[in-house]
């Protein structure tokens, strides 16, 4: 029965790796979105729904792993449980270090990808402040103009 739990627990985090695979090619897409001028809201939008779909999946993957767990921890615990998995062991391991660094890859994409985001975002209401602060300098320029031409009445003939 633990063998076939820790089958479970391999195939688990397979597709963990796969999920987070998945989601370090999207950052990647987003990335390049981000760079493209004029920014394409639309791709990025749906890219990010996609990486929330993955995310979720991530989450029931980390939850049925936990669940699995449960039921070998306490025989795993010991040496004498641990050896006859011994290769077992070994292949979670090395999938365990491979989501670990590829976690660490994505953290470091989202890191980059939101600064760049913060960035554009920056510009853009510099651009668009620097438009308001045109218009109305125009609009200022325009009323001054137009009331310079304006001769107020003079009366000439007053008696006090």
């Amino acid at each position: 029965m633990t063998k076939q739990y820790i089958g479970i627990l391999i195939d688990s985090l397979q597709k963990k790796d796969k999920v987070l695979s998945q989601i370090i090619q999207i950052n990647r897409k987003q990335t390049d979105i981000i760079k493209t001028e004029p920014l394409d809201e639309d791709a990025f939008d749906r890219e990010a729904e996609e990486k929330d779909g993955l995310i979720s999946e991530l989450d029931e993957l980390d939850e049925g792993f936990d669940r699995v767990f449960h039921y070998v921890e306490k025989e795993l615990s010991t040496d004498e449980g641990r050896k006859p998995y011994a290769t077992e062991i070994l292949q979670m391991k090395a999938l365990i270090s491979a989501i670990t660094e590829k976690s660490v890859t994505i953290q470091a994409g989202e890191a980059r990808n939101k600064k760049a985001l913060e960035d554009f975002f920056k510009t853009e209401r510099d651009r668009i402040k620097t438009g308001r602060v045109g218009s109305k300098t125009a609009l200022n320029y325009y009323n001054n103009m137009k009331n310079r031409n304006h001769v107020p009445p003079h009366f000439l003939d007053s008696k006090n």
